[in-house]
This record gives C-alpha cells, sequence and structure tokens, in this order.
C-alpha cells in the first residue's frame, strides 16, 4: 500500500505536535515535512515533494496559507487541504479559487485522515457546511448575474418604450395607453414598432409578457 506524503504548515508549536502524532498514528500516511511559516513550507514542498500538503491559512496572523498555496500547486503536484481557526465565507472562496480541494475548521480536526485520503485519491468532496457555502455563493452569483443582465437589456429601451411596454403589460389597448401618456396613438405605435424590432417579437402582448417575466417591467 502506497504511504501518502503530507506536509503540515502551522504556526502554534501545540497544534503541528498534535497533527504530527495524531497522522503519524495513520498505517497509511506520514509527515514528511512540518513548518510553522510560508517560506519553509514552499521550500520544503518543493524539497519534500509530498503528495497532499495541510496548510494553516492564518500563519502569524496573516494569511500565509492561502499564499503558500498557490506556491505549492504551482510548483508540486500536492493536493492543498486548507487548515483554519473559522470559516470565514471570503478566506474559503478564495481558497477554493487558488485550487485547494478542500477546507477544514480546526474543530473538526479529527476528519483531517479523511480528507487527506479523499484529497490523494482525488476524490475530496466538500463538507456539508462548506457545500452549503458554496451553494449559497452560486446562487448569490446567479442572482447577481440575472440582475446584470436586466439592467443591460432595459438600456437597450428608452424611458418612453418601457412605458409603453408597462401599460400594454397591464392590457391596456393602444388607444388606452395614449391616453394615459398624453399622446398620440400613432406615437404609441411607432414605439411599439420599435420595441419589437428590438425584442424580435411579432406580437406586442408577447413581448410585454416577456419583459415581465424577465423583470424588466
Amino acid at each position: 500500500m502506497k504511504t501518502i506524503r503530507v506536509l503540515l504548515m502551522e504556526d502554534d508549536p501545540d497544534w503541528i505536535e498534535g497533527l504530527e502524532l495524531f497522522i503519524g498514528k495513520q498505517n497509511d500516511m506520514e509527515v514528511v515535512a512540518a513548518t510553522g511559516n510560508f517560506s519553509e513550507g514552499v521550500a520544503e514542498a518543493r524539497k519534500s515533494k509530498p503528495d497532499v500538503a495541510i496548510l494553516d491559512i492564518y500563519v502569524h496572523g496573516e494569511p500565509q496559507g492561502l499564499r503558500a498555496a498557490r506556491e505549492i500547486i504551482r510548483c508540486c503536484s500536492a493536493k492543498v487541504v486548507m487548515l483554519t481557526g473559522s470559516d470565514e465565507d471570503e478566506l474559503l472562496f478564495e481558497a477554493l479559487r487558488i485550487g485547494a480541494v478542500d477546507y477544514i475548521v480546526k474543530d473538526r480536526v479529527h476528519e483531517i485522515p479523511d480528507a487527506i485520503r479523499a484529497a490523494y485519491h482525488n476524490q475530496s468532496a466538500l463538507r456539508g457546511n462548506v457545500a452549503a457555502k458554496v451553494r449559497e455563493e452560486f446562487r448569490r452569483l446567479k442572482t447577481y448575474e440575472h440582475q446584470m443582465e436586466v439592467e443591460r437589456m432595459k438600456k437597450r429601451f428608452t424611458g418612453t418604450e418601457l412605458e409603453v411596454m408597462k401599460w400594454i403589460s397591464k392590457g391596456c389597448k393602444r388607444k388606452e395607453v395614449a391616453e394615459k401618456m398624453v399622446v398620440s396613438e400613432k406615437t404609441v405605435k411607432n414605439h411599439i414598432n420599435h420595441i419589437l424590432r428590438k425584442t424580435g417579437e411579432s406580437r406586442v402582448k408577447k413581448a410585454a409578457e416577456n419583459m415581465k417575466k424577465l423583470g424588466i417591467l
């Protein structure tokens, strides 16, 4: 059975000693290097070529773990698992963006051996609390992208055209729209023709339905 070579980067002496003992008790893995700062962590990764790197995000009060993750992923093929005392969303997404395959909060330290195995075998699956945060971020981004698309589409129409469509979406006929806007029916008709060209629709009611569904009206 292949022994998984693990690198540790953690600035708390008690934590790093505990992790070394804990991981060392696993019969399928060994700690090949343990360090407490960024430069040593990257140097050890280049030297020992670990299979998996366990990196504390905050080292000496700074997010050195994120910097180390970026460099270690760049310089060798190690899979990176981030370790932290808090599950701040910003840090989580930055770690995943850099290329970390997992993210463990220190109060779930018992999960580290399984996380190492999963990372080594390319089977990492985000834990429930992390997966929930990722799903929520995707939902937020989807909502934001939709809002940006709505704003972009709105800019295709003039304020008067949007007002015409607002009344049409409420069931008003052309004559009623003209009366409400205090313009001629011909003016309303011209606006409708412009709108149909912009939307590619042949029926104004259909165009109004689509615009309302998209949130433009």
